[in-house]
């Protein structure tokens, strides 16, 4: 069974996945199934990170090969996916590779999340 921070990692990494929304510059690449890749920091020191399957549909729906296949919905909005009120602003753009990043407060602690995207 997981216990403290490993609970928080869970957490924090579940959690990022319920509600996306992406911009339309990189929109109409999504579409498909990528792997990704989520890595976690709290106040600069690496706090976990996970791997998985994660596919956008072209109706705006998606899913995520990860702890039970967790459905999201995601939408269009300037350079950025905003997951549970959390913005993440695309850092890289590639047809092959997208990468998102967002830091936030948490508890008071700084967490930085980065979420990458590769077919």
């Amino acid at each position: 069974s997981l216990v403290g921070s490993e609970m928080c990692i869970r957490d924090r990494l579940c959690s990022m996945f319920l509600m996306v929304g992406c911009s339309k510059d990189f929109d109409s690449r999504l579409p498909g199934t990528w792997n990704f890749t989520s890595v976690v920091t709290v106040d600069g020191f690496p706090e976990g990170s996970e791997n998985g399957k994660i596919t956008f549909n072209e109706d705006g729906t998606g899913i995520v090969d990860y702890w039970d296949q967790a459905p999201f919905i995601w939408t269009s909005n300037d350079e950025t996916i905003t997951i549970n009120t959390v913005e993440y602003k695309n850092t890289k753009n590639k047809r092959k590779e997208q990468v998102f990043e967002s830091s936030f407060i948490d508890y008071g602690e700084v967490v930085h999340v980065k979420l990458s995207l590769t077919k």
